[in-house]
């Protein structure tokens, strides 16, 4: 399939594509994903702008760069973050296909517990448990009380701008839940001041659960623990929760799509679809994002 699409839309003839921040983590997607583009499509790609590999460059990179749109008075719309991901049940996020985020969580902030599994035991020895090298059990932002965004910080996103499209998610599938109650309706783009601990959910998306974490699961073990850590949990990446909650500071809506190029716990790369999914990914950005463009 291919198609013809003017990349100008809207009053005053404003570009579509430059009225949003269009994120992809890594040089590799980038480049395959304007390859793709250029493939199906006559309008030249979104401009693609790197924030880097995993949480910390992300969020980092995400807030320059709204800042810096900010700052010479052209404020993004929104913010679409995409690239490749891995899933957690085969039969809901299939390899190849495109999956919408709708929400999402981090396991990757938090306090390992003592032996015994209680705050209040003695020390854990190394290795202690989970192996030489591995975890014990630990406690998520929620559960230890420590929001990860002050109240104040949204509170001052939520004065300057009613656009912000993030509002906290309220539980974490573990023993222990803080429930955080927010009356957002879907699509609503209200904004809420409540505290951010490791949820989020994406108003206007019906999509799938992410899970954003600092190191990508090289076992079924392991994604068996962290599917058991948050139920329901479909797609796992490295930067969903940063670029969503820099979003949720500035006050600007955020969408993620995740092209699914392997399953959660595979790390043999030669055999990821990684073409098959960005290429996924890029039919859903004409069909929903761009759309205007046609």
């Amino acid at each position: 399939m291919s198609g013809r699409l003017d990349a100008n839309s809207g009053e005053g003839g404003g570009s579509v594509l430059a009225d949003r921040l269009w994120l992809v983590p890594t040089e590799l997607e980038r480049q395959r994903l304007q390859q793709i583009w250029g493939s199906r499509w006559s309008a030249p790609p979104p401009p693609w702008r790197l924030c880097g590999f995993g949480p910390i460059s992300a969020g980092i990179v995400t807030s320059r760069l709204l800042a810096a749109r900010e700052l010479a008075g052209r404020p993004v719309s929104e913010v679409v973050l995409v690239g490749i991901g891995g899933s957690y049940d085969l039969s809901q996020a299939r390899l190849g296909a495109a999956v919408e985020i709708g929400s999402i969580a981090t396991d990757m902030v938090g306090a390992e517990l003592p032996v015994g599994g209680h705050a209040d035991m003695p020390p854990a020895q190394p290795g202690a448990e989970a192996g030489q090298s591995g975890l014990g059990p630990w406690q998520l932002p929620s559960e230890l009380g420590f929001p990860q965004m002050p109240q104040t910080w949204l509170a001052a996103a939520a004065a300057l701008d009613g656009r912000t499209g993030l509002a906290p998610e309220g539980g974490t599938g573990h023993e222990v839940q803080i429930e955080i109650e927010v009356d957002v309706e879907p699509g609503s783009g209200a904004s809420s001041t409540e505290p951010i601990f490791e949820s989020l959910v994406l108003p206007g998306s019906t999509g799938a659960k992410l899970l954003t974490v600092g190191i990508a699961s090289g076992s079924e073990a392991t994604a068996a623990g962290r599917r058991a850590r948050f139920p329901g949990v479909l797609v796992e990446d490295m930067e969903g929760f940063a670029v969503a909650l820099a979003c949720r500071q500035f006050g600007v809506g955020c969408r993620i799509w995740r092209g699914i190029s392997n399953a959660v716990g595979d790390r043999r790369v030669g055999g990821w679809r990684i073409d098959d999914a960005l290429q996924a990914v890029v039919e859903r950005l004409v069909d929903s994002v761009c759309r205007e463009l046609r």
